[in-house]
């Protein structure tokens, strides 16, 4: 996987949003670990994605803080359309943080 950008003594928080390779539903979460959490979800340890595994990451955005990508989950939690979320992804181009600075809320499609 790439885009994972980790700076010395700051912790990152992720808003992600997975795709089910088996019925093509899309799920939004959040999570401090990404590789662990997605894991999480293709061994059917989440009750609300264990009927759709496989899942496959779709697109993430990392923040240095929790409350930013918290409050992002929410946002893209109420948008409820398929179309709303395929845009986003496909209007995004993929941002290289270069600082600790530009490393809060850069988007990150993943196809």
């Amino acid at each position: 996987m790439t885009g994972f950008f980790v700076f010395p003594g700051i912790a990152l928080f992720y808003t992600y949003i997975l795709n089910s390779q088996k019925t093509g539903r899309f799920y939004i979460g959040f999570t401090t670990d990404l590789a662990k959490r997605i894991d999480k979800h293709n061994l059917g340890t989440t009750r609300s994605t264990k009927s759709g595994r496989p899942w496959v990451l779709y697109y993430f955005e990392e923040y240095t803080s929790k409350t930013a990508a918290l409050k992002r989950e929410r946002e893209l939690k109420s948008w409820k359309s398929h179309q709303a979320i395929e845009a986003l992804v496909s209007s995004v181009q993929e941002v290289v943080p270069t600082s600790r600075e530009a490393s809060s809320g850069p988007q990150k499609p993943v196809k």
